[in-house]
């Protein structure tokens, strides 16, 4: 989501994922029949380098003392629109792009004016962009697409000493506009530092994961599952566009699983 300055999104992203940190740990911890009750709904450092550019002839400006903004380059970017979808944090799925600097100079960090078809749509921040970098801007929210995750089956047995839990999940997607569309459609699997302590075994064979080599190489590792999903027109109720899929987790009988009490700061350190 566009926010109106950097330290805004990182708390909002910190709430957010706080938020879903709680939902998915009661979906570890919770019985099956209390789960099953429960409908979940969208939740409502340092200096940088310094950059100079060449103007091409002296600009005048007006002497007064109020704050006046200079155009001091114009480039026109390639770039890839797309939808994105994390129906664990929001039901709202948002447009995103993918740009990449090929303008002559670098771009310096800090809050930008989004628009879309020439339509103001938020205010955002961007960090330094290097040349022949690429870069994301997002673009608000789609009112026209909507995303729902669903717990819908989980189970429990016990092996050896181990205990097993076994869960299923549903994530859809509702598409009101009248041509399809692809979304991005993000979920996380339980994540374990110690993994000799804890196995996870993904079963995403319906429906396998995003073949994108950046996902796979940076995101996939720290349990973040991607689909890349074809929406049809009008899909919406029964049609709606799913994504199936389960994962079990098998630790030690004497393992408790339980929710840090303070993961703020370290939550707030990976966002910024």
């Amino acid at each position: 989501a566009l926010a109106y300055g950097n330290r805004e999104q990182i708390d909002n992203g910190v709430r957010f994922n706080t938020a879903a940190n709680d939902f998915q740990v009661l979906e570890l911890i919770g019985q099956k029949d209390v789960l099953r009750s429960l409908a979940q709904e969208s939740p409502g450092g340092g200096e940088g380098p310094s950059i100079d550019y060449k103007l091409p002839d002296r600009i005048s400006m007006a002497s007064r003392n109020d704050q006046q903004i200079v155009q001091v380059m114009k480039a026109d970017l390639a770039g890839t629109l797309y939808h994105m979808a994390t129906p664990v944090l929001t039901t709202y799925v948002y447009r995103e792009a993918e740009i990449v600097n090929t303008a002559d100079e670098d771009l310096l960090g800090g809050p930008i004016n989004v628009y879309l078809d020439g339509r103001f749509v938020g205010r955002g921040e961007i960090g330094t962009v290097a040349r022949g970098q690429t870069f994301v801007v997002g673009f608000g929210a789609d009112p026209q697409l909507r995303a729902r995750r669903e717990l819908a089956d989980k189970d429990e047995q016990v092996q050896g000493g181990n205990r097993v839990l076994s869960f299923n999940y549903r994530l859809s997607i509702e598409n009101f506009k009248d041509r399809p569309v692809t979304v991005r459609v993000v979920d996380r699997l339980p994540y374990a530092e110690r993994e000799h302590e804890i196995k996870i075994t993904l079963d995403s064979k319906k429906q396998p994961l995003s073949a994108d080599a950046f996902y796979l190489r940076r995101e996939r590792p720290r349990g973040i599952l991607r689909w890349d999903v074809d929406v049809p027109a009008a899909a919406s109720g029964e049609k709606a566009a799913v994504v199936d899929y389960a994962y079990t987790l098998e630790f030690a009988r004497n393992l408790e699983i339980t929710n840090p009490t303070a993961p703020g700061e370290a939550l707030q350190r990976d966002l910024e």
